[in-house]
């Protein structure tokens, strides 16, 4: 990428698709989620429910208030800087979780990115120039790494996002096993999140929007701890992505307490207290968009030039289009991975590796929440294709079965020799020397029966009216069907075994 250009906004969110969801289809939908066995990530969606923006892309919506991020570090107490990074965070889940909605007016399924795909931008904040890296490390299981990070300000915050989603017959359900960290250079301290579990509700409606779930937890190194515990509308009381979060010393009772809702304002009180003053009104502030270079000047696997044909046919309402150019770039990614498996080429990440010992967040949570959690976690390297002798400890990205999924990338060494300015050089030779291996943990065996297996849906189908006017009756069907699914597949295991 030679450089930053104008601030802009996805091609997909300047217009909301205008093709219209026809009930058949939406059901229609719903009744593959009811029949995929596994994670629902590899699932294929039909381009009507597609937002146009990579899932790369989410993670820079932690950072679209980019005067919030530089203050953090403002704050003069340890306290007044954990009520800085709680003020950062409801901003962020506010993005991540709800920006859709608010553009489209319903939840939409992001593209799933390429192995290798980045997002290279920047905000101007008061403080200086705020910075962002993502890159995806891997593809199946997908995982999204992002450096956000502001010299003058004296912050840097690096989170990963793995997901895993699976169909409960109502919602859509999704685990992230994911953390974000934040370290303020001045006071050498580190703050550790973990993320929320949050469904996809209101599938039944054609309206499907985010909602929260169970509780997280911030944790910092000068020993305060903020538990944020989130509550959803029930079916008869309840209120929208409401929150409670208290805010404590390890122990000691809690100091304040900050509830409202997510999306819109909250307050905070003293414990004890009955009346509280507002924290943060995000209906009062703008989200600043991600500035990028204009997608003529960017690298050919930067998110939005990856995916620019799609963005552009889904918010023209032309899904056949959207669809064909989509399959096209499957398409070339599978036949880049055969080539590099036969060559023997693994691809190499460009910013990130794998640090499989680094126990920061696993010594906060124990420490502080007697809570167990994993080891490892993602760690920033720099540009290892400008400065390939920085660290020769390089982490190979994951990857999945050759079957796991249509989106199942890899790259050639002369993709991988992609430079900022978007050039793409063919020195091989000098690629393969910048890179060494770094493989992760193998990942488990596992005895469950494979994916690729046949599946009994043709028995399936057979329970399935032959149309949708009554939406209870569909309920009842789908629930029917995915029992039998699960019994079926019990008495295959059981006879295979």
């Amino acid at each position: 990428m030679s450089g930053i250009g104008e601030q802009t906004v996805p091609e997909s969110e300047k217009e909301a698709s205008k093709g219209p969801v026809s009930k058949k289809s939406w059901m229609g939908f719903l009744k593959t989620l009811a029949t995929f066995t596994g994670d629902l990530s590899s699932l294929t969606a039909p381009s009507f429910i597609l937002s146009g923006t990579s899932l790369l892309e989410y993670l820079s919506y932690w950072y679209e208030y980019p005067e919030i991020f530089v203050s953090i570090p403002d704050g003069k107490t340890p306290l007044e800087r954990m009520m800085n990074v709680l003020k950062w965070y409801i901003c962020g889940i506010n993005r991540e979780y709800a920006s859709r909605n608010q553009s489209y007016g319903t939840e939409k399924k992001p593209l799933n990115p390429i192995l290798g795909e980045l997002l290279i931008g920047s905000w101007d904040s008061s403080k200086g120039k705020v910075d962002i890296t993502v890159e995806q490390v891997s593809h199946h299981p997908p995982v999204s790494v992002c450096r956000a990070v502001c010299e003058e300000a004296g912050i840097e915050a690096l989170n990963y996002n793995p997901y895993k989603c699976r169909f409960s017959g109502r919602t859509l359900a999704v685990s992230q096993p994911g953390q974000i960290r934040i370290h303020l250079k001045k006071y050498d301290e580190t703050y550790y999140f973990n993320l929320p579990n949050l469904t996809l509700e209101g599938l039944w409606y054609m309206a499907p929007y985010i909602e929260l779930h169970n509780s997280t937890h911030i944790v910092s190194t000068t020993g305060y701890i903020t538990k944020i515990n989130y509550h959803g509308r029930g079916y008869f009381s309840g209120t929208k992505n409401s929150f409670k979060a208290n805010v404590y010393k390890k122990g000691e009772k809690a100091d304040y307490v900050v509830e409202g809702v997510w999306t819109g304002e909250s307050k905070i009180r003293h414990k004890g207290e009955h009346d509280g003053t507002t924290f943060l009104d995000l209906r009062q502030l703008k989200p600043t968009p991600v500035t990028v270079a204009p997608i003529e000047q960017q690298g050919e696997y930067e998110t939005r030039r990856v995916w620019r044909d799609v963005a552009r046919a889904l918010a023209e309402g032309d899904y056949d289009a959207a669809s064909s150019s989509k399959t096209r770039i499957e398409q070339e990614q599978r036949e880049l991975r055969k080539r590099e498996r036969a060559e023997h080429r693994p691809w190499k990440c460009r910013f990130f590796k794998w640090d499989a010992d680094n126990s920061g967040l696993r010594t906060a949570f124990g420490q502080f929440l007697q809570e167990i959690v994993d080891r490892g976690t993602w760690v920033w390297t720099g540009d290892r294709l400008l400065n390939p002798t920085a660290d020769d400890d390089q982490t190979e990205c994951v990857r999945g079965d050759s079957s796991s999924s249509l989106y199942d990338t890899t790259f050639t060494s002369e993709a991988a020799n992609v430079s900022r300015n978007g050039s793409v050089s063919t020195d091989t030779s000098a690629r393969a020397a910048a890179v060494a291996s770094d493989t992760l943990p193998s990942k488990p065996s596992s005895s469950f029966p494979s994916l690729s297996q046949p599946r009994p849906q043709i028995l399936c189908m057979l329970l399935l009216p032959n149309n949708f006017h009554d939406d209870l009756l569909c309920m009842i069907h789908l629930i029917l069907l995915r029992l039998v699914h699960i019994s079926l597949s019990l008495v295959r295991g059981w006879y295979d075994g």
